[in-house]
């Protein structure tokens, strides 16, 4: 895409001049991110990760033949802009007897069915986020998936990206 985009700007000084500012921010930020932890393998679920046993605790989905445990070191990556994560902590999960949790296990129950063998009152749109946000696990989800997700990320492209090309656009 970048290429295709480049190819559209006229040949100038100008352009080569942004292309090399670009290249040198690129490395910049590599550098900068070179062992900040984002690069640590996902460890494999019963060999290199041993998830918690217990009500209330994440446990593999037992539907998927992908036995990662996705995103189970990503709280160790070192931040991006904040010097810590600990300015932005997230509160502890709703106890398993509340009201609160109740409300949010039924509602999972009422929207989570495969609409075939168990109900749901799902949209095709919901489907479709759920998917987005469920298997990021690259080619680990099958090719339905990503087919999804990619009418997804198509979409979001389509909307956003000739706001970006209009003729007078200024970053915020």
């Amino acid at each position: 895409m970048l290429a295709q985009d480049l190819a559209r700007v006229p040949g100038s000084d100008a352009k080569l001049s942004g292309v090399a500012t670009g290249q040198r921010a690129a490395a910049a930020i590599l550098a900068l991110r070179a062992n900040d932890g984002a690069d640590r393998p996902d460890p494999l679920v019963g060999v290199d990760y041993f998830p918690p046993v217990g009500p209330g605790q994440w446990q593999p989905d037992p539907v998927s033949e992908n036995r990662l445990a996705l995103g189970a070191h990503w709280g160790e990556v070192r931040p991006f802009v904040l010097p810590s994560v600990d300015l932005f902590q997230v509160p502890p999960p709703p106890a398993l007897n509340s009201a609160q949790y109740t409300a949010a296990f039924n509602e999972a129950k009422r929207l989570g069915g495969d609409g075939v063998t168990t109900p749901t009152e799902r949209t095709q749109e919901q489907t479709q986020i759920g998917i987005f946000w469920g298997y990021d696990g690259g080619a680990a989800a099958g090719p339905d998936e990503r087919g999804d997700c990619r009418f997804l990320h198509g979409r979001l492209v389509r909307q956003i990206r000739p706001r970006l090309l209009a003729p007078g656009h200024r970053d915020p």
